[in-house]
């Protein structure tokens, strides 16, 4: 498949030199067939002064909403209001190497593939840590086949670890197709930080996934991103529970025993998770209303007695 690409650019309060510089880089792609629609998500900042230099570049166009959409409404907004049968999205503030749309959309000669995840690098600048990031790289490079695989024998692997981290990537960084995006619906609106992971398990559950692992991109990494910004205020915490019980709704057979198994396992992590962040609260500061609010959850959950169940068992074998 070849031919026009819809790239999606969402702002919110963006940076305007991190965000003239994706644009920069975008104009500097060696593939030429795309359009990019910049769709900001009622920002306090004069977004669209920001991107006024690029708006004679007929390929380029911007709408503001008139109210705040939030990540997931903003991003389904993008993909809603644009046509072309490939679906890109650039972040304000990530960075595109010349050859990056090229190397993407290539697998998309092959009809069998509907979602392409690309390889690339983490740019740091404000010396934050990147051992989270640096994890990611490393569990890519062991868990994500190089080229064509299938998506459920993925899927399936990708669950025996929890679902994490987001081997397949952040949205800049992964393109997919227009119909995968009409088969499996919109952007879940109820997850604050691993929407992105949640809907592209739902798109290999329908196509084959291809990974270009030549570094073609760099992720920017900074305080006021928004996936620090999520850290610092413990968002987040829930997702991959939430994920894994969408799963089991949607799978069939072992598939649907195998997401109930690995749920009870990552139950678990998340109260091992949920423990530690309780006796370390500067690591992620939550007030008393939170904490009672997050117990109840647990000890209320149906899952948490099935965990306390098969923990009893790992630890008194017969």
């Amino acid at each position: 498949m070849s031919g026009q690409i819809d790239v999606l650019i969402p702002t919110y309060e963006p940076n305007a030199e991190y965000l003239t510089e994706a644009l920069k880089n975008l104009q500097a792609q060696t593939y030429p067939h795309w359009k990019a629609f910049i769709h900001d998500d009622a920002s306090k900042v004069d977004a669209k002064a920001i991107v006024e230099p690029f708006l004679s570049d007929p390929r380029i166009t911007f709408e503001r909403s008139p109210v705040r959409l939030g990540i997931a409404g903003n991003w389904n907004a993008c993909a809603q209001k644009t046509s072309n049968a490939i679906l890109q999205f650039l972040f304000q503030d990530d960075l595109w190497y010349p050859q990056y749309l090229e190397k993407a959309v290539e697998p998309f000669s092959d009809p069998s593939v509907g979602i392409v995840s690309v390889a690339h690098e983490y740019l740091n600048k404000e010396g934050l840590k990147l051992e989270e990031y640096e994890n990611v790289q490393l569990a890519r490079k062991n868990e994500l086949p190089s080229g064509k695989t299938n998506g459920m024998q993925f899927l399936r692997k990708w669950m025996q670890s929890g679902m994490h981290p987001n081997i397949v990537g952040e949205p800049p960084f992964v393109m997919f197709t227009r119909q995968m995006f009409e088969r499996v619906g919109p952007f879940n609106k109820e997850l604050p930080q691993s929407l992105d992971a949640e809907y592209w398990i739902r798109v290999l559950q329908h196509t084959d996934l291809y990974n270009v692992t030549e570094s073609v991109g760099a992720f920017r990494v900074h305080s006021a991103g928004t996936s620090a910004q999520n850290q610092r205020e413990a968002k987040g915490m829930f997702d991959r529970l939430l994920m894994f019980q969408r799963l089991i709704k949607e799978l069939k057979g072992d598939d649907k025993k195998l997401a109930k198994k690995y749920t009870i396992i990552q139950f678990g992590r998340m109260v091992e998770k949920f423990k530690n962040r309780m006796k370390a609260e500067a690591d992620a500061p939550v007030g008393p209303s939170k904490k009672k609010a997050l117990m109840k959850f647990f000890f209320k959950h149906p899952l948490f007695m099935s965990w306390c169940g098969l923990n009893y068992v790992l630890k008194n074998p017969r």
